[in-house]
């Protein structure tokens, strides 16, 4: 579309322009406001992947007594230490573990010796 402006009438054609657009395309009625910007909200809270299946089987932990080693963690959850405290006490040899790749595992049997070696202080008079 090709718009010529006529200098010599002196009148800008851009209203005369926006006039003729708004007499073509009729403004929305509010039931149409309202049916696109239901439809754009329930697009912005649908999921954009379908939900994860349900397991077939439920997952199952084994009883804590057979729970033979400890990760590095786990280890610091049992002694209340820090994951730190843990890795120092392994690197020193004050508490045995088994490296297995760049993972460790305490033993829970020398965890808990380790536990029971520790001395307990008592409290103040």
């Amino acid at each position: 579309m090709t718009i010529i402006w006529h200098s010599a009438a002196n009148t800008d054609p851009l209203p005369d322009l926006l006039r003729r657009i708004e007499q073509a395309v009729p403004p929305p009625s509010e039931s149409d406001v309202q049916r696109e910007l239901d439809r754009l909200t329930t697009w912005m809270y649908e999921p954009a992947w379908p939900a994860r299946p349900a397991l077939t089987r439920p997952v199952t932990h084994p009883p804590a007594d057979d729970i033979r080693f400890l990760t590095i963690a786990d280890a610091a959850a049992l002694l209340r230490l820090t994951k730190l405290t843990v890795y120092r006490l392994v690197h020193s040899g004050d508490l045995p573990a088994i490296r297995t790749g760049k993972a460790w595992y305490v033993p829970r049997d020398a965890a808990l010796d380790y536990l029971h070696t520790l001395d307990v202080a008592q409290p103040r008079d």
